[in-house]
């Protein structure tokens, strides 16, 4: 699996994360999908496929991301600028009652978007590949589904220097 995925651009690798992620959420409960949080995470992290503002959508995801909700919980509220203060406290309840996995899986995401935003990608980006390989540990430990990675094959590694051209979610 992660020799197709050496094919694939670090965008589609964020696809792919993205997917498991969804997978993940089907798995532990299903219900989950349909909440505005779930929506509010997988739009954000739609963004850095769809957008050509990198760096934006990197930070965007990160104001949201778990990791940084939980760790910053201590500070307050303040060091969030792009989601309400509801959404905040609502994604801290969300972060701290469910499986640790699916913490997780959405922190390896944030490093799959940022490990090479200030460096090159390389014959196939080896460090984005390592975290996607993490997730993929995670669903499988979980007995999770994964994603036929033949999905992503259409944004290549070879293009736009491994982080291949914005595409639309719909697309996969």
């Amino acid at each position: 699996m992660i020799n197709d995925l050496k094919k694939v651009s670090i965008r589609g690798r964020v696809a792919f994360s993205i997917f498991c992620f969804l997978n993940a959420i089907e798995k532990i409960n299903p219900m989950l999908k349909d909440n505005h949080l779930i929506d509010l995470i997988t739009d954000r992290a739609w963004q850095f496929v769809e957008n050509n503002d990198l760096v934006h959508s990197y930070n965007n995801f990160l104001d949201i991301a778990p990791e940084c909700i939980l760790d910053e919980k201590s500070d307050g509220y303040s060091e969030f600028e792009s989601i309400s203060l509801q959404d905040y406290q609502d994604l801290i309840k969300l972060y701290e009652t469910w499986p640790t996995c699916l913490n997780n899986i959405l922190d390896m995401l944030s490093y799959v978007m940022s490990i090479n935003l200030y460096s090159i990608t390389g014959e196939y980006s080896y460090d984005t590949l390592k975290y996607v390989n993490k997730i993929i540990d995670i669903i499988i430990d979980n007995n999770m589904i994964l994603p036929d990675t033949n999905r992503f094959l259409i944004t290549p590694f070879s293009a736009n220097r491994g982080w291949g051209n914005v595409i639309d979610r719909n697309k996969f």
